[in-house]
């Protein structure tokens, strides 16, 4: 999946919308850019404590400071738990997909993709 690509996605063409996929770590980095906000997470992606770098998709940054986030609120974030979409087929090889949501440590949950919320709801209820 392109992480660069134009802000306007089709989200339902590009993402695997059947199967979500929860990633649990730490932010180590945030770019704060338009059109997107992008999270680096290290992630544990097995039994066995490996880490893996997922690059996470999120709205403008404009977007998630009218949610109350700041750049400043993901990096005191470790011990986070991410849902998070990516491209069908996506071996994990360039780990990356659109965020979801957030759960920091105190086990509050932010919205991080407007649009793939609202896809997910056409998806399940039709337009």
């Amino acid at each position: 999946m392109n992480l660069n690509a134009n802000a306007h996605h089709d989200i339902p063409d590009e993402l695997d919308l059947e199967n979500p996929i929860t990633i649990t770590g730490k932010v180590i980095g945030v770019e704060w850019k338009n059109p997107h906000a992008i999270l680096l997470i290290n992630a544990n992606t097995d039994s066995a404590g490996i880490k893996k770098l997922w690059t996470v998709l999120a709205d403008t940054p404009s977007a998630l400071l009218r949610r109350g986030l700041k750049r400043e609120s993901f990096s005191a974030m470790s011990g986070v738990s991410l849902v998070i979409y990516s491209s069908q087929g996506n071996s994990c090889i360039n780990c990356s997909g659109i965020g979801l949501n957030i759960t920091d440590s105190f086990a509050r949950t932010h919205l991080l993709s407007y649009q793939l919320q609202a896809s997910l709801t056409e998806l399940k209820f039709g337009k």
